[in-house]
This record gives structure tokens, sequence and C-alpha cells, in this order.
């Protein structure tokens, strides 16, 4: 997993990196890129929320399949569903 993880921090895919350590146990090797992966991808959620500051009667709407990921991720993170499950519903458009 620690390879997969490294390649994927690489690539700066930290969705899926964080994906990954969401499926399978984190060890010591992986607790850092998994705390990294927590990290870039609160940070990409916060960007997109962001824009609807900037936007405050529209939908914001985003690549589907990066949505996909982020509703995966929202759907097995706790800390991140209760950050920002609800923002994510209300601000993020549907396809």
């Amino acid at each position: 997993m620690k390879d997969k993880l490294v390649v994927l921090q690489k690539e700066e895919k930290f969705e899926e990196m964080l994906l990954l350590c969401l499926s399978e146990k984190e060890t010591q090797d992986t607790k850092e890129l998994c705390r990294l992966a927590m990290e870039k991808t609160e940070a990409g959620i916060d960007r997109i929320l962001s824009e609807k500051a900037e936007l405050p009667y529209s939908q914001i709407t985003v690549d589907p399949e990066w949505k996909k990921k982020i509703d995966i991720i929202l759907e097995n993170n706790r800390t991140l569903k209760n950050r920002y499950g609800n923002l994510w519903k209300k601000m993020i458009q549907n396809d």
C-alpha cells in the first residue's frame, strides 16, 4: 500500500490516496501519507466551497469524476462528513 500511496502522491492524486487509505488498514508506514492525503483533500474541498462566497446565489459545478471521489470520501470518513457533508450537498450542483 505504501508504494502505491507514494506513486499517487507524486502524481498529486490526493483524493485517490485518501480513498486507498479508507479502504485498507492504516499502518505505521502509511500513517503520515494518509494524513497528508486528508489535509490535501480538505484543502481541495475548502477551495471549491470558498467559491460559493463569491457566487452566493448559484451552485458550484465541479468535475463529475472528482465529485464522485469526494462523495465516496464523505460517505466513509466521519470527520470530513461532519465538517463538509451538509455544505457539500447544498453547494455542489448534481449532474
